[in-house]
């Protein structure tokens, strides 16, 4: 979905596996038992009232059916939405508190080494009484963006924790890196 447009690069070094995805066979479970059913009872020989009122059957069964799969999408959907939102900052659009977290727990496994970087923006309050939250606003944008390019770049992943706190965790086996990595952010 469109929600997703802002999503930063996973960590590549360690990444967990993702969960496939349902087969294409799944949403055409329910139509094809309901096909094989209808067959089945279309051979018994019928009189006309009662096969009418099997084909009825049939097709009010197979609305269900839409309706049902239609709806489980739409269940899917939302829980994925969601799940992104209480992982996300919804300003910035980078990881929040929680999906720090997940990316440390995942890169604790890591055997190449991990660096953690963290950006605090000094006196940022003050941008927020001088130009208004709006300003402050855009400049966390701005600021988001580019430290993703930058993290991006260095193979890394960028964290919002707080007004004017960000975290960025690279890859890195020696502080000689991590250094390096800092002082290109």
């Amino acid at each position: 979905g469109a929600w997703q447009a802002g999503r930063v690069r996973p960590l590549t070094v360690g990444a967990a596996p993702r969960r496939p995805r349902s087969l294409w066979y799944g949403p055409l479970a329910p139509y094809s038992a309901l096909l094989a059913g209808f067959m089945l009872l279309g051979a018994v020989r019928l009189p006309l009232e009662a096969r009418g009122a099997l084909y009825a059957t049939f097709f009010a069964a197979i609305f269900v059916a839409a309706r049902q799969t239609l709806t489980l999408r739409q269940l899917e959907d939302s829980r994925a939405r969601l799940e992104f939102q209480s992982r996300h900052d919804a300003l910035t659009g980078l990881g929040n508190r929680r999906q720090l977290h997940l990316t440390l727990d995942r890169c604790g496994s890591n055997a190449a080494g991990t660096g953690l970087l963290v950006v605090d923006l000094d006196d940022f309050r003050f941008v927020n009484e001088a130009l208004g939250h709006r300003a402050g606003d855009a400049f966390l944008q701005r600021t988001a963006a580019t430290l993703r390019g930058q993290a991006a770049a260095l193979n890394g992943e960028c964290f919002h924790l707080s007004a004017d706190e960000f975290v960025v965790i690279v890859p890195a086996t020696r502080e000689e890196q991590v250094r390096a990595a800092g002082e290109a952010l």
